[in-house]
Order: C-alpha cells, then sequence, then structure tokens
C-alpha cells in the first residue's frame, strides 16, 4: 500500500507546455498593431534613406508598446532597426 502512494504520476500542468497561456487583451492587441504597423513605416522611411523619420517612426512604436508586460517580437525589431539606422552611413550624413 505505500509503494502506490509513492509511484503515483503526476500530471504535467498546461502551463509548462505553453498551452495555458492566457489570450492577449484588446488593449494589448492594438498596441502590438500599432507598434507594427510603425515598423512598416519606418523600414520605408529607412529604404529611401531618411533616417531621421525612419528613426521617429521606430521611437513612435517603442512608445505604443512602452508599459506592456508581455514581450512582443516587434519590440525588438524595433530595437534591430534602432541599432542599424545607427549604425549606418546614411545617419552620419544627415547628423
Amino acid at each position: 500500500m505505500q509503494l502506490e502512494s509513492i509511484t503515483r504520476v503526476r500530471k504535467p500542468s498546461s502551463r509548462a507546455h505553453g498551452l495555458g497561456r492566457k489570450p492577449f487583451t484588446e488593449t494589448e492587441l492594438l498596441a502590438r498593431s500599432h507598434a507594427e504597423f510603425c515598423l512598416q513605416l519606418a523600414k520605408l522611411y529607412a529604404d529611401e534613406g531618411n533616417t531621421s523619420t525612419a528613426t521617429s517612426c521606430c521611437h513612435a512604436g517603442l512608445l505604443a508598446i512602452d508599459g506592456m508586460s508581455r514581450p512582443f517580437a516587434v519590440r525588438d525589431q524595433l530595437d534591430d532597426l534602432l541599432k542599424a539606422l545607427h549604425l549606418s552611413p546614411f545617419a552620419r550624413d544627415q547628423q
């Protein structure tokens, strides 16, 4: 009888496998959508060589998701684009 209590199998929790994630709130979806739009604009301006406006768009996108506790991939993409803009030779030409 003691053996049964020792060999009980524990059920895996759904959170351990990522199945228990709560859905995004409407506010989070709106903020992420706005940040993604800003990222697309920033990419367009960067392609045209307008680094100052591209930088402004990146900052606007980051501001849209500021304070959101969930990690958004768009945050990393905006950061990466900002780093690329400031390392580009075009950024030095417009300063």
